[in-house]
């Protein structure tokens, strides 16, 4: 033994009923005796004064010292996704699971909540805009329905936006010089799509629907595509094809937004009646 050594008396095999008891070591008297103090430890016998011939003495040990607080497993419900936020020390956090028909989509490099995207092929509806915005009456490009699209929402080559616009055309003449232009960036940003002029006329009392997309190929690139159909009031119809090119920052927030511009003064010459825009994650 040695001072300040934890020991346990007690009963061994075939030996006497006697303890458990824990004691520290005081002193060491001779190469026989020692003096010891009891510790009191839960379960121990209570005061013992003496060690019961032939009862056997091991060490023991001390209590450590309270240790960090480990992670404390969040509380769930039914359908929530439950993330690593560290990668490492097994941290656990809790998502929702949203509302009824959506799904949680998780970024396994990061495992923060602001970075919760579509992944890897999924798609992710980030606005379904069904507000009526219109152009006055004035020449004056009008901005209509818009989106701000989160800093790094395309943060991987192929990453892509695809939306779809819907706008009604109202007016009673210069129809050969409306314009209508979907922006990323905002009115100063990049044009990915555009109908007008050079384009086939949409008629009074038409509809045009603008289906594209914006891909990114680098942090300050993309490539838009657009498939723009029209119809006048008879149903007529016709579609075109357009390709641009954008050179927007993705890692800030980037107005996506439509415009108008009438080719005369005639209040409501047009209007947006839709406004959908999805997130797919590149593959």
């Amino acid at each position: 033994m040695t001072v300040g050594e934890t020991v346990i008396a007690g009963t061994g095999f075939g030996g006497p009923v006697t303890g458990p008891a824990n004691f520290t070591v005081i002193t060491i008297n001779s190469a026989t005796t020692v003096t010891l103090r009891a510790l009191a430890y839960p379960g121990d016998a209570v005061n013992p004064a003496s060690i019961a011939a032939s009862a056997l003495l091991a060490p023991s040990g001390l209590r450590g010292p309270t240790g960090a607080a480990g992670s404390v497993f969040p509380t769930t419900t039914a359908g929530d996704l439950i993330y690593n936020t560290d990668g490492v020390a097994g941290n656990a956090a809790r998502l929702g699971i949203g509302a009824q028909g959506q799904s949680l989509f998780a970024d396994p490099s990061t495992g923060v909540p602001a970075s919760i995207i579509a992944w890897k092929g999924g798609v992710q509806t980030l606005t379904t805009n069904f507000f009526v915005a219109s152009t006055g009456a004035n020449t004056a490009e009008t901005a209509l329905l818009a989106y701000t699209v989160a800093a790094n929402q395309l943060r991987n080559v192929g990453d892509s936006l695809e939306y779809e616009a819907v706008f009604s055309v109202e007016s009673t003449a210069n129809n050969a010089t409306k314009l209508i232009k979907v922006y990323l960036g905002g009115l100063a940003g990049a044009v990915v799509a555009q109908y007008g002029i050079a384009a086939p006329a949409v008629q009074d009392g038409g509809k045009l629907i603008i289906q594209g997309r914006v891909c990114r190929v680098g942090p300050l690139a993309q490539y838009a595509w657009a498939r723009i159909s029209t119809t006048n009031a008879a149903g007529a119809s016709t579609t075109f094809f357009t390709q641009l090119t954008g050179a927007q920052d993705l890692t800030t927030p980037l107005s996506f937004v439509c415009s108008g511009t009438n080719g005369s003064a005639f209040a409501g010459g047009i209007s947006q009646t839709l406004l959908l825009i999805n997130y797919r994650a590149g593959t």
